[in-house]
């Protein structure tokens, strides 16, 4: 009885030695992404993080910037590219709620194929600018959306 005990708890400590929690799958002069593994294996998901702003988290479909909760940003502004900036949009109640600036669907890929994004926030105390130099996401995406279980 006492040497299944053992056993046991040696495989239990084998599968928690497997299951790296947070673990860095890939790193770049740009971008960390990290695997993070929970609810016992089960779920598996890999995060971009861009190394020049910690506020800003990509996944596999989805561009985000973290707002600084003093800001109180009305309203976002986004330019691709060389293109031009659009006129300013207010930001989705999803946006407010999350406090962040979120890019999905075809701005995504817009923001993907065109490399560099721009975003003018208007906030009480004027606007803000800020440029991502994405010319390296291509890889770090892939590493992102080749996530799995380790």
């Amino acid at each position: 009885m006492r040497a299944i005990a053992i056993a046991a708890a040696f495989a239990a400590i084998a599968a928690a030695a497997q299951q790296r929690p947070n673990e860095v799958i890939y790193k770049s002069e740009d971008w960390n992404v990290v695997r993070s593994v929970r609810d016992a294996g089960n779920v598996v998901a890999c995060t971009g993080f861009y190394r020049h702003n910690p506020r800003v988290q990509l996944s596999r479909d989805t561009f985000i910037v973290k707002l600084p909760k003093e800001a109180h940003v009305r309203s976002v502004a986004l330019g691709f590219g060389r293109g031009e900036l659009r006129p300013p949009r207010p930001l989705t109640s999803a946006e407010q709620s999350l406090g962040a600036v979120v890019l999905e669907g075809a701005d995504f890929e817009q923001m993907v194929k065109s490399r560099m994004l721009f975003v003018l926030m208007e906030h009480g105390d004027g606007k803000k600018p800020l440029r991502f130099d994405l010319r390296t996401i291509e890889p770090a995406l892939a590493a992102i959306r080749d996530c799995k279980p380790g």
